[in-house]
């Protein structure tokens, strides 16, 4: 009878330790994916910070300085990205619709580096008298 429940003991003991180790490597995995994850995105706002420094900087040179450029993201569960770019400037929100279609197109010509995913430029239109503030 103390045979039989030496055994039992040892098999409780080898099946915890090994459920304790499972869980300690499924920590480590958990751990590094959690790192990983933290270091790619630290590395796409890095790009997309530039990415809206160099919008601002190309409306400077085209004379719409003072310009509120602002990038949302949408990130799918495949973690594919989309981008959003909103400006708002008077000057640019009171253009004709071609010129804006022009200057929307010219914004599209600037590429940030690493970013891949589809950026969409939105312009603001200006508040007009009538507006409700």
């Amino acid at each position: 009878m103390r045979e039989g429940m030496k055994r039992v003991i040892m098999t409780i003991s080898a099946l915890v330790l090994i459920g304790i180790t499972a869980f300690c490597i499924s920590g480590t995995v958990h751990s590094r994916e959690k790192v990983e994850r933290r270091e790619r995105e630290k590395y796409y706002r890095e790009l997309e910070a530039e990415y809206v420094k160099e919008v601002r900087s190309f409306l400077n040179e085209e004379g719409y300085s003072n310009s509120g450029v602002t990038m949302t993201k949408v990130i799918d569960e495949k973690e594919n990205r989309s981008y959003t770019v909103t400006i708002h400037h008077r000057g640019i929100g009171s253009l004709q619709q071609e010129e804006q279609r022009q200057l929307r197109e010219e914004l599209s010509q600037i590429k940030g580096e690493g970013m891949d995913g589809a950026i969409t430029c939105v312009i603001v239109q200006p508040c007009r008298n009538d507006c409700v503030r």
